[in-house]
């Protein structure tokens, strides 16, 4: 959990972790995202690196994971 504008409102946002995810079908809103891929961490890690997610929502939740071990990078 975690309050993105601390001071400035009330927001609380939940970072949730699961595992044995199974790709069901396609996304059924398809203007909820630009598009919808499965990447292995260290691609993630590397997106970070080269600044191509940028928002600060999914960067909180993805460095947070990574650095409490919950996702776990492969060299």
């Amino acid at each position: 959990m975690f309050h993105p504008s601390n001071g400035l409102s009330d927001q609380t946002f939940h970072i949730f972790h699961c595992a044995g995810a199974e790709h069901v079908g396609d996304p059924t809103d398809l203007t909820e995202a630009s598009r919808v891929e499965w990447r292995p961490v260290h691609d993630v890690v590397e997106s970070i690196r080269a600044g191509d997610i940028t928002d600060g929502l999914s960067l909180t939740a993805l460095t947070s994971a990574i650095t409490l071990g919950i996702l776990h990078v492969q060299s």
